[in-house]
């Protein structure tokens, strides 16, 4: 949980940034995917320009 919370923290900081971050769509902060512990697992948010704000939608760990 303490790894997810400081991938959301980065996140947070990079603003705007996030929307790059990851894989998706690159059209104005849809979902995004972002691989984590080492790939193996993903975590998946929203980051809507328009808002500034990071949304954690959902978090897998395929360990």
């Amino acid at each position: 949980m303490a790894e997810v919370e400081r991938l959301a923290e980065q996140l947070a900081v990079l603003g705007r940034d996030a929307c790059e971050v990851g894989r998706g769509p690159l059209d104005g902060g849809g979902l995004r995917t972002l691989d984590i512990f080492g790939g193996r697992g993903f975590l998946m948010f929203l980051a809507p320009e328009r808002l500034r704000e990071i949304s954690v939608v959902r978090v897998v760990w395929l360990g």
